[in-house]
């Protein structure tokens, strides 16, 4: 009678507006959804530090961020008793919650971004030059690699050529 488990459904705002938090433990994740429409709603949400959970929750600000290991159901529990045993600190969280979502994530501001992006790409494919993602890249010790479109990298997939696409030089 405490925990609901729907599975899908299409009335997310019926049901976090009834909700007081969202747990999301999981060990693999990109940026969930459903994170973000809790929080539109001033749901906070408690989940594993995975993926790019961290550019939604603020630890310890709009949600909580917990380790993904042997503990991950003690800290859980930790974090739900605090908000329950403080209704004031709760509330502030619920607020942050609401506030700190919807700028970052607003349909204006994410096609911004991706115009951004995209400008960003065609401007370095005018140049003859590939983007490749390296793995030093996916884990944030690098930037995106800029690689000379006449690396190679355009021999094995003539996706990555830049300039006259009906020509074989890359």
């Amino acid at each position: 009678e405490h925990f609901v488990l729907p599975g899908a459904v299409t009335n997310v705002g019926e049901l976090f507006k009834d909700s007081f938090l969202l747990i999301l433990v999981s060990t693999h994740e990109g940026i969930p959804l459903a994170i973000q429409e809790a929080m539109l709603m001033n749901v906070p949400a408690i989940s594993t530090r995975v993926g790019a959970i961290h550019e939604i929750i603020k630890d310890g600000s709009n949600g909580f961020l917990i380790e993904k290991d042997e503990n991950v159901v003690d800290n859980a529990v930790d974090r739900i008793e605090y908000l329950l045993d403080d209704e004031k600190e709760y509330q502030a969280m619920a607020v942050k919650a609401g506030e700190e979502s919807y700028p970052e994530f607003a349909l204006e501001t994410m096609s911004r971004h991706y115009e951004e992006l995209f400008r960003e790409v065609l401007s370095l494919n005018a140049n003859n030059i590939v983007i490749a993602r390296t793995a030093k890249a996916r884990t944030k010790q690098s930037d995106t690699d800029v690689i000379p479109a006449k690396a190679g990298i355009c021999e094995l997939d003539p996706r990555f050529r830049g300039g006259d696409r009906n020509t074989n030089d890359c």
